[in-house]
Order: structure tokens, then C-alpha cells, then sequence
């Protein structure tokens, strides 16, 4: 029985691997393309605004970035090498900071974004956390809800802390 088991949670890995490398793929694929097709008309100098295309080559350079980051680390997760460092910090700092970096995409997106503090999360609201990490999942959180909707929707966060638990 836990031989059968130990098989299926590998099969379960090696799917979830396979799904991952698929979306990733799918993920570098596309705006890739699009950096290819700027480059390109940039070099034949038929850009009708050169400034525009480097602008957003430059935000898909960091958006790239961004998703070969977060492989990193879930590879340093995978292998139990990521180290937390773990402080105290006010998380409606850190919501009210991811948000104001996501406004330009939201705007882009014709998305709005809105933020709140729940009962028991006020200015004064601490935690100990990673702030670095915490950011970094809420960010993923945010960006991800502006993709996945819909133009004029509304992406609202709201953070609270409840026995010293953010949620």
C-alpha cells in the first residue's frame, strides 16, 4: 500500500512538473514573440514610435525577469534552500506598496484597484514575516487577478490580521 502510494505521488509530481515546463513555456513564448516582432521593426526602422517600442520592450524585459525570478526561488522552495528572514513589518505597507507598483498595469488593463484594511488590520497592523517574500507572492497574487480580469472589473485586496495571522 505505501509503495502504491510513494508511485502516485511521483506520478503526481511528474505531472505537475510536466503541466509547470507547458505553462512556463506558454508564458516566455508569447511575450517573446512580441519583443522579436519590436526588435525587428525597430532594426528596419519602420516603428512608427521608436521611444513607445523601447518603453515596452523594457517592461517585458522586467516582466521576464520577474517570471525566471520566481522559478528561482520555487526551485530554491523544491529544494529547501530558500532561507526566510522573518521581521517585523506592517502589512498594510506592504499591500499599499504592491498596489500603487500595480496601478500602471491595472490602468493599462482598464482595470481598478482597491484596497482595505479589515477590522484588526489598521496603519499600526504588524507581523513577522519575510517582507521580501511576502511582497513578492502578494505581487504575483495582484498581477495575476489584473490579467484574469476583465476590463472595467475591479480587483480589490483586502489584508487583515487576526492572533498575530495576516491574511
Amino acid at each position: 500500500r505505501e509503495l502504491a502510494e510513494d508511485q502516485a505521488r511521483a506520478e503526481e509530481a511528474e505531472r505537475t512538473r510536466r503541466e509547470l515546463v507547458a505553462w512556463v513555456s506558454h508564458d516566455l513564448r508569447t511575450p517573446l514573440a512580441g519583443m522579436r516582432a519590436m526588435t525587428e521593426a525597430l532594426e528596419d526602422g519602420v516603428a512608427p514610435d521608436p521611444e513607445r517600442y523601447h518603453r515596452q520592450l523594457r517592461t517585458e524585459v522586467d516582466r521576464l525577469t520577474g517570471m525566471v525570478d520566481d522559478l528561482f526561488e520555487l526551485s530554491r522552495i523544491n529544494a529547501g534552500a530558500l532561507q526566510l528572514v522573518r521581521e517585523r513589518i506592517s502589512l498594510t505597507d506592504v499591500v499599499g506598496d504592491v498596489m500603487a507598483a500595480a496601478a500602471p498595469l491595472a490602468a493599462a488593463r482598464g482595470v481598478r484597484l482597491a484596497a482595505e484594511a479589515a477590522p484588526g488590520a489598521g496603519v499600526g497592523a504588524t507581523i513577522d514575516a519575510d517582507e521580501r517574500e511576502l511582497r513578492r507572492a502578494i505581487t504575483n497574487l495582484v498581477g495575476n487577478a489584473i490579467r484574469h480580469t476583465p476590463h472595467d472589473g475591479t480587483v480589490q485586496v483586502t489584508a487583515s490580521v487576526s492572533d498575530g495571522t495576516a491574511t
